[in-house]
């Protein structure tokens, strides 16, 4: 029987890209960059080589310390890109079977470099059962990616300007980075949020983030008033210096606006936009909140802004519960602001709301409430929680101590007995800010017996209210 490979020849590098995000930075300089792998079967005899073809500029740019790094069943060699150039050897078959091979990259090519690169494997009698190539593979999928986005009613962004009839305004808007797309400044270090403005407003809108690694990448939408309609996460690969990207769409009548919120201390860039035209919602009823913070769409940013911080969608044991203080302007307009933490973990912390009380962040505001995040859904494992009673709880994954799952929060009215007792000790009440945008309100004094059917409780996730601070009563 003839033996067929997934690919004969199978580039790893076709543009210098990857080589581009080989530069090395503080922020992920321990990483590899993960070039390709693949499975390869073979007879005794058959050959893996690696050509590299690549412009003079490349080579300089690139020195002698830069290394591609080939792992053949935990056994680890090194090439030098003189020695690619040269044609290089990756592995020759002794005996029958097959073999897993992953390349990848160090990082210390010293700037980005411009001209012709291209890294090719080869077999010789051999034959490639299995191939992930993702530096190729990210470049060949955005015409199919748009092209799917492409119906007859969608409408494709490449940049700001005027598109089938709609102002499209992306602030800020860098082209020309490591993965291609646009993104909000030069260079590959930590991205910041991007506005994209849409006149009038639309009704959808699509975007593919590429290279996303860390939990937290997310697209918000608001409508002309800046009230946040609905929001989608990107997912994120958790691997640094291996490509990936994420698709997400966000819904909603009415969307004036959508910002592209950044991971802390990931780059990321983005690609393929498109929307679809739409009209305008209908404003936000009244929520029914004495207080008036679910009815500020200031504070409602705030508080998700401090619920993105905790980094709800990572992994148990990489969350942080954030607080702050709400406060009141002399207008009479709300906002919120945190205030600094003592020490906090995904499950409990500690302010000093005291002394951010007699520092206000705008001159005249005076404070009318507090908040905190609980970055978990209900049955979620979490770590670093404290117990007075003297229980050994897991501070971390792998810790020995008990691991506690998260209540559900109308248990005991949206907070712990904690929540309730210090957290409103002060006499104003505490907003607590749920990863499903659920948001309760814990009064002070509330006798314990009547904790658990606390009414002051919102959703942000109403269909009826997209973005809406709907009061729920059940």
């Amino acid at each position: 029987m003839s033996r067929v490979s997934v690919c004969q020849e199978c580039d790893l590098i076709v543009d210098t890209r990857p080589l581009a995000a080989s530069i090395s930075r503080s922020d992920s300089a321990g990483h590899f960059i993960n070039l390709a792998k693949f499975r390869v079967r073979g007879e005794p005899g058959d050959r893996v080589t690696l050509t590299l073809t690549a412009a003079e500029d490349v080579f300089s740019v690139l020195g002698l310390d830069q290394r591609l790094l080939v792992d053949i069943g935990g056994d680890r060699t090194e090439f030098t890109f003189q020695e690619l150039a040269a044609g290089a050897t990756v592995h020759v078959f002794r005996e029958p079977g097959e073999v897993y091979i992953q390349y990848m990259l160090n990082r210390h090519v010293r700037a980005r470099p411009e001209g012709a690169v291209q890294l090719t494997q080869s077999v010789a009698g051999a034959q490639v059962v299995e191939a992930a190539t993702p530096w190729v593979l990210a470049e060949a999928r955005r015409p199919v990616l748009l092209s799917s986005l492409a119906t007859a009613a969608s409408c494709p962004v490449p940049a700001p300007g005027i598109h089938c009839g709609v102002a499209v305004g992306i602030n800020p808007f860098v082209t020309g980075g490591v993965f291609g797309g646009f993104q909000s400044a030069e260079g590959t270090g930590a991205s910041s949020t991007i506005v994209v403005t849409f006149s009038p407003a639309v009704s959808s809108v699509t975007v593919t983030a590429l290279d996303p690694d860390f939990g937290g990448n997310r697209m918000v939408a608001r409508n002309a008033s800046g009230v946040v309609l609905t929001s989608a996460g990107f997912a994120g690969d958790g691997t640094p210096g291996e490509p990936s990207t994420s698709t997400v769409t966000v819904s909603a009548p009415g969307i004036a606006s959508v910002r592209l919120v950044p991971a802390r201390d990931d780059y990321v860039a983005y690609d393929n936009l498109s929307f679809i035209a739409g009209t305008q919602e209908p404003p936000c009823p009244p929520s029914g909140d004495e207080v008036g913070a679910m009815d500020s769409q200031e504070v409602i940013d705030d508080l998700l802004d401090a619920l993105a911080e905790s980094n709800p969608d990572g992994p148990p044991g990489t969350r942080q519960e954030q607080a702050g203080i709400i406060w009141q302007r002399p207008n009479g307009s709300l906002f919120a602001a945190p205030v600094p933490t003592i020490s906090a973990t995904e499950c409990t912390i500690e302010v000093d709301f005291a002394a951010g009380a007699d520092q206000p962040p705008e001159p005249g505001a005076v404070g009318v409430a507090k908040y905190h995040t609980h970055p978990h859904s209900k049955r979620e494992e979490v770590f670093g929680c404290r117990d007075e009673k003297g229980t050994r709880f897991a501070q971390f994954p792998g810790d020995r101590g008990i691991v506690p799952r998260a209540a559900d929060p109308d248990d005991k009215g949206g907070g712990s007995v904690v929540d309730w007792t210090s957290g409103t000790s002060d006499g104003s009440p505490m907003y607590v800010v749920y990863k499903d945008r659920r948001i309760y309100r814990l009064d002070p004094d509330t006798p314990r017996s009547a904790r658990k059917n606390n009414p002051n409780k919102w959703d942000l996730n109403d269909p009826a209210a997209p973005g809406c601070a709907t009061r729920k009563l059940s």
